[in-house]
């Protein structure tokens, strides 16, 4: 038994926009798909030279493609603008074929307007990426690298090519990295969700330095996850700087506690910021000094029973 295959309804129901085109820059059929994208209907379409709708930028090319064709060369992947009903321009991707009897054209045109903007947005990413001292690394849905900038080369001690295909947290991640930590971007990674975290990362040369660390997820334009773009900035020298500041604080209020004077600090709104032991002995006051960190000194004073 012989299948009898239905042209028409290949031609109609393709996802792809298929076209016949003369010489001449008419379209002879189109099929739905077009209409669909461009808005206009059948008649519109095969009533005006497709020309027209050509973005004037890619008129000279399209007219050289054309000129091709008509010498009997193919077009594999051709690009150009067309115009929709609404005014803005839709990018398509061509393939075509001349038939020699008749000089008809046969083509397939995909619309490629969503790709095309997707890379102009990744190029100003990278543009911008690429200048930032703030250290950039995009991974795909698994958390695989597939981009880092120079400031994470840097920052890291190791190239793109020593990363890429592998997980951040495989060689950057180490004894003394908080696992808590670990652990809320594991499960950030796993839902899909944002994450701001403070860690701490190895370097290739095993130094450790400090990460201020913001992850987000990627979603293309239908909702799919794409991966994530983690941005982080190096806080190494503001972590250590107050580290040293905390010790320097902790002794001094050592020092304080055991001056056999009476000591009180408080701040431009007369808030009690610390005092020792023996201030609290000297006036009489029958707290900790914990317990008056924070309490105004101007009611204080005026009431003494405030601290009595």
């Amino acid at each position: 038994m012989t299948n009898k295959f239905d042209y028409a309804s290949f031609f109609d129901l393709s996802i792809d926009m298929l076209c016949i085109a003369n010489g001449e820059g008419y379209f002879l059929r189109v099929n739905p798909k077009f209409s669909e994208v461009l808005g206009y209907t059948e008649e519109e379409l095969l009533d005006k030279p497709f020309l027209e709708l050509v973005h004037p930028d890619d008129l000279q090319n399209t007219l050289a493609e054309m000129e091709l064709l008509g010498k009997g060369h193919k077009t594999i992947n051709f690009q150009n603008r067309y115009k929709t009903k609404e005014g803005d321009y839709r990018f398509f991707n061509w393939r075509a074929a001349p038939e020699k009897d008749t000089g008809l054209i046969y083509a397939v045109a995909t619309d490629i307007s969503i790709e095309v903007a997707q890379q102009k947005d990744l190029r100003q990413l990278s543009a911008i990426a690429k200048q930032t001292d703030n250290s950039v690394v995009l991974t795909d849905v698994g958390g695989r690298i597939t981009w880092v900038n120079k400031a994470f080369e840097r920052i890291s001690e190791y190239s793109y090519e020593e990363v890429k295909g592998k997980k951040p947290g495989e060689f950057l991640q180490g004894r003394q990295t908080d696992r808590e930590t670990i652990q809320l971007l594991s499960k950030a990674i796993k839902d899909k969700t944002s994450i701001k975290v403070e860690i701490l990362n190895y370097a290739k040369s095993g130094r450790t330095y400090w990460l201020n660390m913001h992850i987000n997820a990627l979603y293309d334009e239908q909702g799919n996850h794409e991966g994530f773009i983690s941005i982080q900035s190096d806080v190494t020298f503001e972590k250590k700087n107050n580290e040293k500041f905390l010790e320097a604080a902790a002794r001094i209020q050592v020092l304080i506690q055991n001056l056999d004077g009476g000591m009180l600090f408080e701040d431009e709104n007369r808030r009690l910021l610390f005092t020792n032991e023996q201030f609290l002995k000297i006036w009489g006051i029958p707290v900790s000094p914990e317990d008056l960190i924070g309490m105004d000194c101007s009611e204080a004073a005026a009431n003494s029973a405030v601290l009595v």
